[in-house]
Order: C-alpha cells, then sequence, then structure tokens
C-alpha cells in the first residue's frame, strides 16, 4: 500500500505530462512573475514552491534512475536559472533587498500580521537546484547556486543586516537556510559559505536568550513551548525543524558535537512534550503542546519535516526510535 501511494504521487508531482508542464510551470510563474511582494511592506511565500518540488523529482531522479527523468530535471532546472539576474538574484520578490520588515504598523495593515519571506523561498530554490545538480551532475546547475548564494550573502553584509533580523517569526524561516549553505560547501569547499553557515550558529548562542537560542535552551529540563512566553507567535513547527536539521547537517560535515547533541535533545523533548495522535508534532503548525488539546491539527509540512528529522538522526546515530518516529508519521 506504500508503495503504490508513492507511485502516484510520483506520477501525478513528478513523470506526467500534466506535473512537468503544470504543475511546475505554475511553480516557475511565481519567478517569472516576481509578485511576491506586490502588495508592499512585505511579501508571501508563493516562491517556495518551486524548490519543494525540484526537490522531490531530484529524489525521484535518483530513485528510479531513469535518464528521462533526469533529462527533465535539468531542463526544468536551465528554465528557471534563465531568470536569474545578472547579480546572481533568483527569487519571487520584485524588490530583491525586501528581506525583512521595514514598517511593522504598515506590514501588518497590508496583511494582518508581519510577513517577508524572500530569504524562505531562496532558500527552498537553492536546494532544490542543489539536489537536481546531485542528481544530474550539471555543473551549470551549480554554478548558479553559488551565483545566487554569492548574491545573497554579499547583499545581506552590504545591509549590515544578520539572517535572524530577516524574515518573520524571529528570523527562523531564513535561518533554516542554514542546511543547503552547508550542503553547497560541501561540494564547492568554498569557506564562504561554511563561514556564513557557523554566524548562524552563533546567534543560537546568545547571553539575550533571543529566540530560539537551541544550544543553551535545548539543555533546559522544560517543554519546548514554555521556553519564551506565547508559543503560538514564534514556535512554528515546520520552520523551527528545517533550523534543527541545519544542525545535523553542520555536524555532519563539522564533527562538532554541541550540534548533534542539540539536535537530539530537541528532537527527544518534543517527542515527549508535543506529540500527537498522528505521529507527528505540534498543533495546527504551533509547537504550543499538542498533548494538552482535546483534538488534533497538523500542517502536512510539519509532518515531512519531522519525519525527515528523524530519518537523519538515524543515519548519524543508528538509533532505530527514529525509525518507529518516521513509521508512525508516514502511515498516519
Amino acid at each position: 500500500y506504500p508503495g503504490q501511494k508513492l507511485d502516484a504521487l510520483v506520477r501525478a508531482r513528478v513523470t506526467s505530462t500534466f506535473a512537468q508542464k503544470n504543475v511546475f510551470g505554475e511553480a516557475r510563474r511565481a519567478f517569472e512573475e516576481r509578485d511576491d511582494d506586490v502588495l508592499g511592506h512585505g511579501g508571501v511565500w508563493r516562491g517556495e514552491f518551486w524548490g519543494k518540488l525540484m526537490l522531490g523529482a531530484a529524489r525521484v531522479a535518483d530513485y528510479l534512475d531513469d535518464p528521462s527523468v533526469k533529462a527533465f530535471v535539468a531542463a526544468e532546472c536551465h528554465r528557471l536559472i534563465a531568470l536569474e539576474d545578472p547579480d546572481g538574484y533568483l527569487g519571487s520578490y520584485k524588490d530583491k533587498e525586501l528581506v525583512s520588515i521595514r514598517d511593522p504598523e504598515a506590514t501588518r495593515k497590508v496583511y494582518g500580521w508581519q510577513t517577508v519571506w524572500n530569504v524562505w523561498n531562496r532558500k527552498y530554490c537553492l536546494w532544490g537546484l542543489l539536489r537536481a545538480y546531485k542528481a544530474t551532475g550539471d555543473r551549470a546547475i551549480l554554478a548558479s547556486v553559488e551565483r545566487q548564494a554569492n548574491q545573497l550573502i554579499d547583499m545581506l553584509r552590504r545591509l549590515g543586516l544578520r539572517l535572524c533580523d530577516t524574515g518573520a517569526l524571529g528570523g527562523l524561516p531564513s535561518m533554516s537556510i542554514l542546511k543547503p549553505l552547508v550542503l553547497l560547501y560541501e561540494e564547492t569547499g568554498n569557506r564562504k559559505y561554511l563561514d556564513y553557515a557557523a554566524e548562524i550558529l552563533s546567534d543560537w548562542d546568545r547571553d539575550d536568550g533571543r529566540i530560539p537560542n537551541f544550544f543553551r535552551n535545548a539543555s533546559k529540563d522544560q517543554p519546548l513551548h514554555t521556553w519564551y512566553p506565547k508559543p503560538e507567535r514564534w514556535a512554528k513547527t515546520y520552520e523551527f525543524l528545517s533550523c534543527v536539521d541545519g544542525l545535523l547537517e553542520y555536524y555532519r560535515v563539522t564533527g562538532e558535537t554541541r550540534c548533534l547533541e542539540t539536535a537530539r535533545r530537541v528532537r527527544d523533548n518534543l517527542a515527549q512534550t508535543d506529540a500527537n495522535p498522528f505521529g507527528a508534532v505540534g498543533y495546527g503548525d504551533k509547537l504550543i503542546g499538542a498533548p494538552q488539546y482535546f483534538n488534533a491539527l497538523n500542517e502536512v509540512c510539519d509532518v515531512i519535516h519531522w519525519i525527515r528529522l528523524n530519518v537523519d538522526l538515524f543515519l548519524v546515530t543508528g538509533d532505530e526510535k527514529h525509525l518507529d518516529s518516521v513509521e508512525a508519521a508516514y502511515l498516519n
């Protein structure tokens, strides 16, 4: 039964003509139109979808080892890369420098909350392209990823912004770019990317206790949703788990054990204090103590990243409890 579901997903989202033309075409339009920030002041996240689709398609290309799927992956990447600016920017925001909330009140009036997802969208673009390079070996794709990463890092330095000061939710979405940056370093050996990743980690070990302060908070013997007041405003499951997965990637490359220990402690904390009946964690995309609610509500994104985190922890540690978590979440 799981195999049948996987085959249906592969057909509907990767190998069919409809998937390759319509589904990917719709996702690519976010980069062609660049209207995620059309309302001004902030922006939305339509630009995340192409990268997510490509992550899946590149995995499928590996899984099937089908030359026609690999050819599609490469061709679709080149269609996207053709939209890249001369300076390396490739995104869904017309204003490439709109990476932080400049006027909180104006942004709230337009969107109802403080929202800007420029860096988050670019993270998925980088990651999807990087995974496609791994599947195809097409070095033009890797070259584009390098140009995009360089433009982003150089722009943020010129603007005097740290990643924690960009995006929404205290910078969590933006800081989740940690994982693709480390993966890019693995492919290129360029210290620029690993050094920038280290800057992200330095903002997770702060004397002022700024959210999320993973390294210091993970050692606390208290539920994660009690680390700071009003977790519904900062503890968004999907983005939070994405950052923790980046910690594991950093450990794989550097051997820095505090990254592994922090990721393990966060995972175990959530398994004990925020588990839900679906076999995942959180309630309504927030880490707010799911067991205290009489019902359950989960975004698929949250379940996928709970699975991703546990798969990676199993691959690193060999602890089979992580496979139990994967099985329960996947089957539900």
